[in-house]
């Protein structure tokens, strides 16, 4: 009995001494080493943005804010010097109509999806009153939605016959679809 007792020590001690030096290898040897824990003392913060910069971890946040900025120097440029055409514009913003038509397409089954796989990960008794907020959260929202739709339709009067006879009094030329447009429809 003794001896099986110092052995299920010593394997213990091993497997703590182990998972120890495992823990020391990966901090140490893997990517997330700190940025202020190798600074000297005389190491200035210009060095540790140098140093942040380098991280190869750090490139997506880098490409992202140089698009950005690329992207808006670009559209100022454009808007300043040049005198794009009606077709011109609608080409251009076309791709970014289609991104955002996806984000569109993605957030409430990604929203919907998560809350499930959140709740089913939880215990009845704490997902039944996350569930109850969860519902009455919803219902509260869809009332404020309903609420604000029927004001806005109350003050903007939409599909009121009066407006639309004030519009028919302009001029308006018939402008046969361009192959072009049909394209742009299907995508």
């Amino acid at each position: 009995m003794e001896m099986d007792e110092s052995e299920n020590q010593r394997k213990t001690s091993l497997l703590s001494e182990h998972k120890n030096s495992e823990q020391h290898t990966r901090r140490n040897s893997g990517r997330k080493i700190s940025y202020t824990e190798g600074l000297s003392a005389t190491e200035t913060k210009m060095q540790m943005v140098k140093r942040w910069f380098c991280d190869f971890d750090n490139i997506f946040v880098l490409l992202t804010v140089a698009a950005v900025v690329l992207g808006m120097t670009i559209g100022l440029a454009v808007k300043i010097y040049a005198n794009p055409s009606r077709r011109t514009i609608y080409l251009v913003s076309f791709p970014g109509e289609l991104l955002m038509n996806m984000f569109k397409m993605l957030i409430i089954p990604l929203i919907v999806s998560s809350l499930v796989a959140g709740l089913a990960n939880l215990d009845p008794k704490s997902s039944g009153k996350i569930g109850s907020y969860a519902l009455i959260y919803y219902v509260v929202t869809t009332l404020l939605a309903t609420v604000l739709g029927i004001a806005l339709v109350l003050s903007i009067h939409p599909g009121n016959p009066n407006i639309r006879k004030n519009l028919g009094e302009g001029t308006t030329e018939e402008r046969r679809p361009e192959t072009l447009d049909s394209v742009m429809d299907l995508l």
